[in-house]
């Protein structure tokens, strides 16, 4: 005879719920019923069997379902990124969560949180994408997820792994790009990546050469928003290349006379960011460039010593971006704009004597600054930033 079956600690209770919830459950479900019968004629393995087919059929239910749930969320997100980019990143990182391998989905998320200077998902995001992604299928998110991934590393400091990501992206744009010239899509690709090997070409203190690669990208913007005058993102393009010339020509006119040429490229600039938040003044991130724009002038403004007009326009960004932080306190990119918007105006202070003033706005950045360094300590910007706050206090106290 069989030796019967010994059950372990608590399996006997288990067992007994399990019988009752397939009794019940046999008056609606033929397969909880066959299971059940199954059971009573001792044949478990074939019950087994059974409950596993139910379960597995479930289980690729609950996939279907959430891959529909991620795409409601990412064409949720991608209307309200058109004007809200908080509610996009939450949208867009709820997708991420239910479906990490929509590349494009992923990508976006990436790209968000990358704006909102959460570093760290913004990594993880880049790398989901550059692993899952497929040459020839997937090259634009392969793209622009190394440029994310560059930024990335350019934020923290790392400008060598930077490039290398750039590159990566870049070789992926050029081959279309020189294939189909007319292609907006891929020659706007191309004008990005100039600008990225722009940007680390800056942080290596190589500014001829960041003024050539800038140049390049404004060729290509300037035809691109051209051909498109309706088209806000070709727009936008076109203002962030004049005020990457802008940044050159600032730090390449000590006692060279650029602060002109730095001034129209930035208020060439600032028209645009304007025109474009008149078209759509719900839109947060046109507002967000136009404070940009502000805050440049005002520093060429203060460098050509005019420190009131430098104060207007200080002022004017500083009042952009504090409504800004305070509807989205999460946005740890925007926190950072607040602290720069305020160091403006302390040196505008120091520079008319009000250092009283000017020491309680710094302390101000300075107690920002820490909290965001505390929240990403691998990010380099951050800790530069801080440093600056904190020599600039310690020439004023004195």
């Amino acid at each position: 005879s069989t030796a019967p079956v010994q059950l372990a600690p608590g399996q006997e209770q288990s067992l007994t719920q399990t019988i009752t919830a397939l009794a019940i459950g046999a008056r609606t479900d033929p397969r909880q019923a066959q299971a059940l019968s199954l059971l009573r004629e001792g044949k478990t393995q074939e019950a087994v069997a059974l409950l596993l087919a139910v379960a597995e059929t479930g289980e690729a239910n609950i996939a279907v379902e959430k891959k529909r749930t991620a795409e409601a969320y990412r064409q949720a997100a991608s209307i309200a990124g058109l004007r809200d980019p908080k509610q996009a990143r939450a949208l867009y990182a709820k997708a991420a969560g239910l479906d990490p391998d929509d590349i494009d989905g992923m990508r976006l998320h990436g790209e968000f949180e990358r704006d909102a200077g959460n570093l760290p998902e913004a990594d993880r995001a880049f790398r989901q994408v550059i692993a899952i992604g497929q040459a020839g299928r997937d090259d634009d998110a392969l793209i622009w997820a190394n440029f994310g991934m560059g930024d990335v590393l350019m934020a923290r400091g790392d400008v060598v792994a930077a490039q290398a990501a750039f590159i990566r992206g870049g070789a992926i744009a050029e081959r279309p790009a020189k294939g189909d010239p007319g292609n907006a899509g891929w020659q706007r690709d191309l004008s990005v990546f100039f600008n990225k090997i722009g940007d680390v070409l800056v942080a290596q203190g190589k500014g001829d050469e960041a003024m050539k690669a800038y140049r390049d990208s404004l060729v290509i913007a300037e035809r691109l928003a051209k051909g498109d005058p309706g088209n806000a993102r070709l727009q936008r393009d076109l203002s962030i290349s004049l005020n990457k010339i802008g940044d050159v020509l600032v730090a390449q006119g000590k006692g060279k006379g650029k602060g002109d040429e730095a001034m129209k490229a930035y208020r060439d600039s600032l028209a645009i960011r304007e025109r474009l938040t008149k078209d759509d003044p719900g839109n947060a991130r046109w507002q967000r460039d136009v404070a940009v724009s502000f805050n440049k002038i005002g520093d060429v403004l203060r460098a050509q010593g005019k420190g009131d007009e430098a104060m207007k326009a200080y002022r004017d960004s500083s009042a952009i971006f504090e409504r800004l932080a305070k509807d989205d306190p999460g946005n740890a990119g925007w926190q950072r704009d607040v602290a720069v918007s305020v160091m403006g105006i302390a040196l505008v202070q120091r520079g008319s004597g009000k250092t009283a003033e000017a020491l309680t706005q710094l302390r101000r950045g300075r107690e920002i600054m820490v909290g965001l360094v505390a929240l990403d300590p691998n990010n380099a910007g951050w800790w530069g930033d801080l440093a600056l706050f904190d020599r600039l206090i310690a020439v004023m106290e004195k």
